[in-house]
C-alpha cells in the first residue's frame, strides 16, 4: 500500500515533512511510527514553542548511509526527527525535551550544531553531538 504523503497527521504536521530526501517510497510501518513520534513528542513541542522545521525525518538505509547516519539509526524506522524550532537554540530545545522525555521514561534527545535530534526509542538516552 502506498502512503498518502499529503496526509495531515494532526493540526500542524503532514507526512511529507518526514519523507526521505532521496525520494524513495516510505514503508507503511514507518508512517505509523512517524504518527507516534508526532503525537507523543513533536505536537506537544509545537504547542509550547511554536513553529518546528523537520530537517530530517525518515531515511531509507541507503540515504542514511549516504549522510553518515549510524547503522541502527531510528530515522530508518521513522522513529526520529532532526528539528529546528524558530527562535530557540538547539541546546534550549534539548534542555526542554530532556525534561519532557524524562516524564515519558523513554526516548533519545541529542543537541547538534544547528539542530536537535529527538526519537522515541524504548530507553532514555541523551547526548551532545
Amino acid at each position: 500500500m502506498t502512503l498518502n504523503m499529503n496526509q495531515q497527521l494532526n493540526k500542524n504536521f503532514h507526512l511529507y515533512e518526514f519523507k526521505c530526501k532521496c525520494g524513495c517510497e516510505m514503508p507503511e510501518h514507518v508512517g505509523a511510527n512517524i504518527v507516534r513520534l508526532v503525537s507523543v513528542v513533536l505536537q506537544p513541542l509545537r504547542d509550547t514553542h511554536g513553529v518546528i522545521h523537520v530537517n530530517s525525518g525518515y531515511r531509507c538505509e541507503e540515504y542514511n548511509k549516504h549522510v553518515g547516519g549510524v547503522t541502527h539509526s531510528k530515522h530508518i524506522l521513522g522513529e526520529a526527527a532532526d528539528i529546528t524550532v524558530r527562535g530557540f537554540s538547539s541546546q534550549c530545545i534539548q534542555a526542554y525535551l530532556d525534561k519532557f522525555m524524562a516524564n515519558l521514561g523513554y526516548g533519545g534527545v541529542g543537541s547538534y550544531q544547528g539542530f536537535t535530534h529527538v526519537d522515541i526509542r524504548a530507553n532514555a538516552t541523551r547526548w551532545n553531538g
